[in-house]
């Protein structure tokens, strides 16, 4: 097993970043970063000096930033892309020298030292060679549930788990201030369902803002948001139309294109019990 000690992090300031140095400086690593202003100059010394590389940065920007110091990778280095949207990161790392691998962590920054109770989607595990046992020790050592799937597969998923998700969370945060009520009210009136909702939009919104700058101010969310806004323009025909009972056919058509397994399950998994 290649036993690594320099360790260097693209996006070393960005939240994951952050986690990344301190998760690696706990188990006695040296840890270096880089970040939008270091020089290249500087980056093409890091790099000489690494024996690790991890590129924790917006997915966006992460093809040109490997891109940039792809000329400085060594053979005896390994590469690893963290990106939410995996497939490009990865085809970028295959042009390196060095020996690389790709996953992604599903869940915002803990605020424990481990990756407890977070799902880690690890994508690309075939460009490994002499680092293989290390980056396995690593990927157990976070204490994460490790899901191994394919990044084209991933990056579709992840225009909805995240993507949809989070503009959908920004549409309805938005749609509640335009009734223009006192916020301080829905903590007491809310119904059962808009609290769990609610609580749900709150913590989106306090979470950190660069953070959906980054995942939301790409062309990556220029899909979900033309289909969240026909799934509003669909809903809106219905009820037009039909009224209740095109909303009635609606939620049938629902039910069975998620299946009462999976939402029975999905369900059980957020209450606890089945309903």
């Amino acid at each position: 097993m290649h036993l690594p000690k320099n360790i260097l992090i693209f996006g070393v300031s960005g939240e994951y970043g952050r986690f990344w140095r301190r998760f690696f400086k706990d188990r006695g690593y040296n840890v270096r970063g880089v970040e939008r202003n270091t020089k290249i100059a500087s980056r093409k010394r890091l790099v000489a000096w690494a024996d690790v590389i991890i590129f924790s940065v917006p997915s966006w920007n992460t093809v040109r930033v490997i891109e940039e110091v792809l000329p400085f990778s060594e053979k005896r280095q390994l590469w690893i892309n963290t990106a939410s949207i995996q497939t490009p990161g990865i085809e970028a790392l295959k042009r390196s020298h060095a020996e690389y691998a790709s996953f992604r962590v599903m869940g915002s920054v803990p605020t424990d030292k481990t990756l407890k109770d977070r799902k880690v989607a690890v994508c690309s595990e075939e460009g490994l060679e002499s680092y293989e046992k290390w980056f396995s020790f690593i990927l157990h050592d976070t204490e994460a549930k490790l899901v191994r799937v394919d990044s084209e597969k991933l990056d579709r998923f992840t225009q909805v788990i995240t993507l949809l998700n989070r503009l959908a969370l920004l549409v309805q945060a938005t749609a509640i201030a335009s009734f223009g009520l006192d916020p301080k009210e829905f903590l007491t009136l809310g119904t059962t369902l808009f609290d769990d909702q609610f609580g749900t939009v709150s913590r989106f919104l306090l979470q950190n803002d660069d953070l959906d700058a980054s995942l939301l101010g790409g062309e990556e969310a220029v899909v979900p948001m033309k289909i969240l806004l026909q799934s509003c323009l669909h809903l809106q025909c219905v009820l037009t139309e039909n009224e209740g009972e095109g909303v009635k056919d609606l939620k049938k058509y629902l039910r069975g294109y998620f299946g009462e397994r999976v939402l029975k399950e999905a369900v059980r998994r957020k209450y606890g019990k089945k309903k």
